[in-house]
């Protein structure tokens, strides 16, 4: 019986990472992604670096990536995208296990398998971080390398290999998007807190470090630019802080569902966390909480205040996996690993939801190939009629059907100049 109970924990998690590459293997461009590839088709993709850099954001690691796949013209190149993004998260997860945990490979490689299912599956917001590519290879990539920082920053004894490399991540951490920043400040402090490790010579080195390389992210002109287009728009538009605070509540609600579908890797984890780690925990993850509100409370809703998710929900992830060390006792009872075992059911039909979805996601991705062709071998009309685009079921359809976006947008993405565009809604 203890062996029925112990692979069928593992059906869900299979069942998840069979309907994730399946929906990736259809997966188009959206939304921003034609923008980053218009402006690489525009300026060279060196100089698209520039121009952002001038003209929208300081973000020079987000921009990167971003801009990074359009240089390639191969076809299934968002597969890839969702691919690499995948196995980049699975062995930083891996990596922080077995660093801090002290577990062998093939614990740890479950113990991610476990992880990275929650993250990918109950985070809101699936199709903006899971499948929209400038996203995805942005918000988890810069995830995987704080995890991979930590892990370093773990075993740190100042030597010049160790500090090379430490630096060389905090320039790619700091260089993403700001909320990065105060995330890669506040794990290094409460990692020394926790770990009895924090010294004058620590704590000066990581947060002047922090704070000058970040500069060049936050003093860009195009923060400024950004920022001035971003105030001319409607206040309509901005969310008031009882809409922030709700957002990032019902956001939370995954939360409850881990302290149960955790149990299975707490198998794999023999160790305790002392109360005082708890409580520093938690005032961290309170930080979060707050940084991430804030962040919402500022930014216009079609600024994509969703994409901020991931921040905080993989710190709930690691939050509740302390939480569960913690209360380790309490976990043996028979009554709690049925209860896990009836909530890890509901996880595996919510895999089987999205298994359905993968079909309305063929026929999105078979539309879009057919509006492809369709505007590739338009010539040189002035005129366009494209088909409107169904709801994807799991990729993105934003701005998809909307005229101002493919005039300004998709239609200059292939031929590097704007047309007159009108969606037929036949």
């Amino acid at each position: 019986m203890n062996k029925v109970w112990t692979w069928s924990l593992h059906v869900p998690y299979i069942l998840f990472f069979v309907w994730y590459l399946v929906a990736s293997f259809v997966n188009v461009y959206a939304c921003d992604d034609y923008w980053h590839g218009t402006n690489v088709h525009l300026y060279g993709f060196e100089n698209a670096q520039l121009y952002y850099w001038y003209n929208w954001e300081g973000s020079f690691t987000h921009t990167f990536l971003a801009t990074l796949p359009h240089i390639f013209s191969f076809e299934r190149m968002p597969f890839i995208c969702n691919l690499i993004s995948l196995l980049f998260l699975l062995l930083s997860v891996m990596t922080f296990l077995r660093t801090f945990y002290c577990l062998t490979r093939i614990k740890a490689f479950i113990c991610s398998c476990y992880l990275v299912a929650f993250l990918y599956t109950f985070t809101t917001g699936k199709a903006e971080i899971r499948f929209w590519v400038c996203a995805n290879v942005t918000y988890l990539f810069g995830v995987s390398t704080t995890l991979i920082f930590l892990s370093l920053y773990h075993v740190y004894d100042y030597s010049i290999k160790k500090t090379t490399i430490l630096i060389l991540l905090m320039v790619v951490i700091v260089g993403n998007k700001i909320s990065f920043v105060y995330m890669l400040f506040l794990v290094t402090i409460c990692h020394d807190i926790v770990y009895g490790r924090l010294t004058k010579k620590r704590f000066f080195f990581m947060s002047l470090s922090i704070l000058f390389l970040s500069m060049f992210n936050i003093l860009a002109p195009g923060n400024v630019i950004r920022m001035i287009q971003n105030l001319g728009d409607s206040e309509e538009c901005r969310m008031t802080f009882e809409e922030a605070i709700t957002d990032r509540f019902f956001r939370l609600l995954p939360f409850v569902k881990h302290l149960f579908l955790l149990t299975p890797i707490c198998k794999f984890l023999n160790v305790t966390i002392s109360k005082s780690t708890i409580v520093i925990l938690t005032l961290a993850f309170v930080f979060i909480f707050v940084g991430d509100t804030t962040i919402m409370y500022l930014c216009f809703h079609d600024s994509g205040p969703m994409r901020t998710n991931i921040t905080l929900e993989v710190s709930a992830v690691l939050y509740s996996m302390s939480l569960i060390c913690y209360f380790n006792a309490y976990l043996k009872s028979p009554k709690l690993k049925i209860i896990s075992w009836l909530l890890i059911m509901v996880f595996a039909a919510y895999g089987c939801r999205n298994m359905f979805l993968i079909k309305q996601s063929y026929e999105y991705s078979r539309l879009a190939k057919e509006r492809e062709r369709k505007v590739l071998s338009s010539n040189d009309e002035k005129e366009l009629f494209l088909s409107p685009l169904p709801n994807s079921g799991l990729l993105l359809s934003y701005f998809c059907n909307d005229k101002e976006w493919l005039e300004n947008v998709y239609i200059p993405y292939y031929n590097n100049k704007t047309s007159e565009v009108f969606v037929s809604c036949e």
